[in-house]
């Protein structure tokens, strides 16, 4: 039976799309009746839903005798120029496949320029079986058409989701292969869910199965049916109503839908078995597997040849480095390769798991064979393998290896065996993940193309073309694929130039160019994809330090292979070198030059920047762990400038994990030395993972001649002033400045705003630093706050902080002062920051104007305490100096950086521990409680010789707890320190965040040294003592008061502090004493759930364990001994859970040791099994960790995924024959 449709008028004329035509030619027939002769099966799909990455599209599968249809007919109605989210004619082709997988037609619409397109493509002749026809692309609901030759079997697809027409059948049928698992069905776009919407299926006996219903969570309708393992292999009627104009969509099964059942069976969904036993879902990825398979028992053993290598070998110590190292190629060989998959009999032969898992992870999977994705796999390690092939170096021993070439490509194909049957890359399931894609973007480079590329020419020529005609399946896939985040993105146009330069197809050329060009030039500051005006790639809406890095490795990458082509157009390699230019200007007014003598810390990365623009991770912008600048070096003056930044520490540090930072021969040829010693054991026993997919980048940039002479950055300059959109810099004297006032509020991670993002001078480096807080996208309190902004308490007493806000910026006298001005997010009104700029300084005035009062109105500095005095010690390089008399001091050595305010404004302090970056010291200065303004200067300068400062007599100090937990109450003691006077009386402020600590009180030490008086104010207490005997005077080193606090909030650190310590003899002789810096007090919130919820499953395993007879054993059962160790072991937990004042530590440490046990009480557990234990599990089969009883029958959940099924049955089956795990 012949779906039999009429088609619309054709207009008689071939359009100019016509002249894109690739491998297919093109006729339109006079008469609409000769066309529904010709092609009397037509289906059309509209793009109603354009899913995460601009995935989209549909197709058919036909089946026809030999020599196939011979012509297809085609149509697009579409909006030229109506573009919508693209920012460019999106990429539009239909694609013919003959059943061998191979391409027979390609025809390109993309540059359509008439709203109505039709075209009948010839096709050459081929074999009989199942053809496809897929189209790809087009705009925002394009209508898609296809028009094929008589037949009864055929189906239709979406690909991902179908846009169902008039031509949809209202009644179809879904065949169900023998993997099938679980059903989903989805509805897409209902435009009102109280209006009748719906997908009904049927099972093979007509049956109602189920019907999709509105959740409300996920905005669809949806049905999923579970355990429908016992209908493989039949076919099921689908019935839709009222989703016209709506999309549809399938996972679990292959959702191909046709009009007989009979057809359903021919056609099984597009999939076919293949070598080993798998099925897959097309004939390229039958292909792949069968070339796998055929390479089962290739030599897979890596042995590499190491004698004789000596470092005096490299004849470019530059190149050879950067094979060694973490992110090198062969320092990981050992460990890593252990990962890969090599059993040809299962699903993920070739593939690596996802870190932390293992193989025993990847064995207890659920094999892709059902339509079900998992999470990601060898997104990338496939690239170090046949990179580590590839590089003819000579310190390089891997070169030619022909395991590593066979891992290399096993790991390849691996991923297009199992693709899709529209050969999408997937992950995970559309029940999960509206995005089901989303590692797409490194794959398709470097788990594919590169490999490719390298290792064409050594493998025979039947595996390159299989291998090449996966790389195409996947590439046009993924023609204008956008990913979810610029450097996605980023790496999809990489791989479409890989892809042209290892297969010549020119339409992947056309691909990369449309894409690059759009990436660079179409996307508006307030975007996710491409360049900002300010110069940084945007992720989620703003800058990034970790992306930044990673999309400028991929651009400067392409730009430099892109140049080197002939016919590259000009116009495209200038605007990809502005781009990189752009980034890199951008970046330099983050880099910061560390004060002249700070020692290297090699476990940090030494170099600090601020974080709290950052819209995604806590990464600075001079952070290394993507080699975006060390690419741009050889030709770019600010990269050349970054690369010499780093200075060579005279031993490894930070080069052994990332080779390319050794800037020097002396710092590579340690490493050489190492890396040769320690040969692929470079991290013997730490399971580190391969890691090397840049490492090809890398060598590429590095092979390049140098022609980039460092450039002075920003803070290096004598004197400058900077404007980007969105941000301020200058250079005034010894102060260098940042402003990021930001052009982009909808990056909701980054904190912007007028407040001064960076304060620097070369003595001091990098003093005031805004950053990343650990609570970034839940900030509730100042204890949350790591970054320059205002905070306070609206009308309604809830906490508000400036930095999400949009913000102007404009001169009041030109590069003498200038005022930001931010529309505040978060309460009602406006914040005005303006500065004027002097010698040395910067004045600032903080003026907030509200619509509604607001109070405790503070702003807030962050000083950073990320250097330390020494190579692996804690503490601060910098000195902090307590703020008094309207004074902070921040110093390293004899540089500092003052801060001055009127003398009337109590400073608050506290210390914080920021993002990754250790702690800041956040000076809090309370702005006027009516104007709401506050006046301050920032001053850098140099003490003259310390011994020539005058002295203050004797010192105090406070002692205490470093730690306590909230709620907890604690005393510190204050004491004299070598004063030499004799003391009668004594005046001090004790200092405190009223928001973390209450002051309960005050007791003398000394019976003859009495508090006589005292004044309370939040967060500081004055206290007045004085002696009650005339022979007895305080003098000395002596202990004189007991201060009573009691920690009420929040995990924080806190700082108290003493302030105006005034003694006086007994003439009245008054002497200021030193206040010290304080004592730093760390409150954590105790939490006691941990080591409950340990105690809960130990209890619930000891109680449902069973006794093991030795004479008889059984799978799961326990020796009585490991009961009552366990049994012992809750009972001493118990008893710490019960201390009353248990510290954080006393409890975290119990539950640990309870762990501990517990993993050793189920180790103890009967490994043997028998025919029992597998009617006990199969009795119990789909049962879950809700179940009744599921205490008892966890013991037979082997891959430990809440659920009794086919794996676990597998798994003690295995065991049962004696076949391990």
């Amino acid at each position: 039976m012949l779906l039999g449709i009429l088609l619309p008028p054709v207009d008689g004329t071939v359009s100019a799309a016509s002249s894109l035509t690739e491998s297919a030619t093109t006729s339109v027939p006079a008469t609409p009746e000769e066309m529904n002769d010709r092609f009397p099966v037509l289906q059309a799909h509209v793009n109603s839903r354009l899913m995460g990455g601009n995935v989209r599209g549909f197709g058919m599968l036909a089946q026809y005798d030999s020599p196939g249809p011979q012509e297809i007919y085609v149509r697009r109605v579409t909006q030229p120029g109506q573009n919508g989210t693209f920012h460019y004619n999106p990429i539009t082709y239909v694609k013919v496949i003959d059943p061998d997988g191979n391409t027979a037609a390609y025809y390109d619409l993309t540059d359509q320029n008439t709203a109505d397109h039709k075209a009948v493509l010839t096709i050459p002749n081929g074999g009989a079986g199942i053809w496809r026809i897929s189209y790809y692309g087009g705009r925002q609901d394009d209508r898609l058409e296809i028009g094929i030759p008589a037949t009864d079997i055929w189906g239709v697809r979406g690909e991902q989701n179908l846009g169902v027409t008039e031509t949809t059948p209202v009644t179809s049928y879904l065949y169900l292969p023998r993997t099938v698992q679980k059903a989903i069905v989805i509805n897409y776009n209902p435009s009102n869910p109280s209006l009748p919407s719906s997908v009904s299926l049927y099972d093979a006996n007509n049956a109602p199965l189920g019907t999709t219903q509105w959740v409300s969570s996920k905005r669809r309708n949806q049905l999923i049916l579970n355990q429908i393992q016992n209908h493989a292999g039949n076919v099921w009627k689908v019935v839709h109503s009222g989703v016209a104009g709506q999309s549809i969509a399938f996972d679990g099964v292959p959702g191909l839908l046709t009009p007989t059942p009979e057809a359903a069976l021919a056609l099984r969904g597009g999939t076919m078995e293949a070598d080993g036993g798998l099925l897959v879902q097309g004939p390229v990825q039958a292909k792949a597997r069968a070339t796998m398979y055929a390479m089962r028992n290739a030599n897979f053993n890596v042995e590499l040849d190491w004698d004789g290598l000596e470092p005096s070998d490299s004849v470019n110590s530059q190149l050879d480095t950067l094979l060694y190292g973490a992110y090198g190629v062969l320092s990981t060989l050992k460990d890593g390769l252990a990962f890969q998959n090599l059993n040809a009999a299962s699903p993920y032969f070739g593939a690596f798991p996802n870190p932390p898992q293992t193989l025993t992870d990847l064995d207890a999977r659920l094999s892709w064979e059902s339509f079900l994705y998992g999470p990601r796999l060898s997104i990338h390690e496939p690239s170090t393998l046949s990179t580590a092939a590839f590089a003819d170096l000579p310190l390089n021993p891997a070169y030619n290896n022909e395991a590593l070439i066979n891992r290399a490509v096993i790991g390849s194909l691996f991923h297009i065996a199992q693709m899709q049957g529209d050969d999408l890359l997937r992950e995970n399931t559309l029940e999960a993940d509206d995005y089901p894609i989303s590692h797409t973007f490194f794959i398709y480079p470097l788990s594919i193309a590169l490999p490719y590329m390298q290792l064409k020419d050594k493998v025979d020529p039947a595996t390159r073309e299989v291998w090449r005609q996966g790389l195409l399946a996947t590439g046009d896939k993924l023609a204008d694929f956008m990913s979810y985040q610029s450097n996605q993105w980023a790496h999809i146009i990489l791989g479409h130039l890989y892809t042209y330069m290892a297969t010549g197809e020119e339409r992947f050329l056309g691909y990369f160019e449309r894409m690059m060009d759009s990436y660079l030039n179409d996307y508006p500051d307030r975007g996710k994809h491409g360049q900002s005006s300010t110069g940084y790639f945007l992720e989620e809406f703003g800058p990034d330090g970790n992306y930044e890095e990673l999309n400028l490795v991929n651009v400067t990458d392409a730009y430099y292979r892109y140049r080197e082509l002939p016919g590259a157009r000009v116009d495209l390699v200038a605007k990809m070198k502005a781009s990189i230019e752009k980034s890199l200007k951008f970046q330099s007014f983050y880099y910061f030059p560390l004060p002249e003598g700070a020692p290297y810390q090699p476990n940090d990365g030494t170099f600090i920047s601020p974080t709290a623009m950052n819209s995604r991770n806590q990464l600075h912008m001079m952070n290394e762990g993507y080699p975006g600048e060390f690419a741009a070096y050889p030709e770019f003056p600010i990269a050349a400038a970054r690369y010499a930044m780093t200075s060579d520490p005279g031993v490894l540090g930070k080069a052994m994990i990332m080779p390319y930072v050794a800037n020097t021969d002396a710092w590579r040829q340690r490493l050489l030395t190492w890396g040769l010693d320690t040969k692929d054991e470079g991290f013997p026993g730490s399971g580190r993972r391969l890691a090397g997919y840049m490492t090809d980048q890398i060598l590429h940039a590095y092979s390049l001649p140098k022609i980039a002479a460092p450039e002075l950055l920003p803070a290096q300059q004598e004197e400058g002033i900077w404007e980007l959109p969105g941000l301020f810099a200058w250079k005034k004297g010894a102060m260098y400045g940042v402003v990021h006032y930001g052009i982009n509020p909808a990056a909701s991670q980054s904190k912007f705003g007028g407040a001064p993002m960076a304060l620097w001078s070369p003595g001091t480096g990098l003093a005031l630093s805004s950053m990343r807080s650990n609570k970034v996208a839940n900030i509730q309190s100042p204890a949350d706050i790591t970054f320059s902004a205002v905070y306070g308490q609206d009308h309604n007493g809830a906490f508000f902080y400036t930095g999400n806000d949009s913000s102007t910026f404009q001169w009041l006298e030109q590069d003498e002062s200038f005022e930001i001005v931010s529309n505040l997010a978060k309460v009602p009104g406006q914040l005005k920051w303006q500065y004027e700029l002097l010698e040395d300084e910067v004045k600032i005035k903080a003026e907030l104007d509200t619509n509604h009062p607001v109070t405790n109105a503070y702003v807030n500095l962050p000083f950073s305490l990320y250097l330390k005095d020494a190579v692996q010690t804690s503490d601060p390089l910098a000195q902090i100096e307590q703020p008094a008399d309207g004074k902070f001091i921040y110093k390293i050595g004899n540089s500092v950086m003052e801060v001055t305010w009127p003398e009337q404004v109590e400073a608050q302090t506290a210390v914080v521990a920021t993002n990754g970056y250790g702690n800041v010291y956040n000076l809090r200065l309370p702005l006027s409680a009516g104007s709401q303004t506050l006046e301050f200067r920032m001053k850098a300068y140099e003490l003259d010789d310390p011994s020539e400062q005058p002295q203050e007599q004797g010192d105090v100090k406070l002692t205490g707890p470093s730690e306590i937990q909230s709620g907890q109450s604690f005393d510190l003691i204050y004491g004299l320190s070598n004063v030499s006077s004799s003391v009668y009386a004594k005046s001090m402020t004790v200092h405190f965040d009223a928001n973390t600590l209450a002051f309960m009180g005050a007791d003398s030490l000394q019976p003859d040294f009495t508090v006589v008086g005292s004044t309370y104010a939040p967060g500081k207490v004055r206290i007045l003592q004085a002696s009650t005997n005339p022979a007895a005077p305080v003098t000395g080193s002596l202990n004189l008061l007991q201060l009573h606090f009691r920690a009420i909030g929040g995990t924080v650190t806190t700082n108290v502090y003493v302030s105006d310590i005034v003694a006086a003899d007994q003439f009245g002789n008054e002497l200021s004493l030193n206040g010290g810096s304080g004592l730093q007090v760390s409150i954590a919130d105790v939490d006691s759930s941990e080591l409950a919820a340990a105690i809960a499953e130990a209890r619930a395993a000891a109680a449902a364990a069973k006794v093991l007879n030795p004479a008889s054993p059984r799978w799961g059962y326990y020796p009585q001994s490991a009961i009552a160790a366990l049994n012992e072991a809750i009972l001493t937990a118990e008893s710490v859970l019960n201390q009353t004042g248990a510290s954080q530590a006393q409890l975290d440490q119990a539950a640990h040791t309870l762990r501990l046990a517990l993993t050793a009480f189920y180790a103890a557990a009967s490994q043997q099994a028998g025919v029992g234990d597998l009617a006990i599990l199969a009795a119990n089969y789909g049962a879950t960790n809700g179940s009744p009883h599921w205490e008892t029958l966890r013991i037979f959940d082997l891959n430990q995924d809440g659920r009794l099924d086919i794996a676990d049955l597998v798994a003690i089956a295995r065991r049962i024959l004696g076949q391990g795990a």
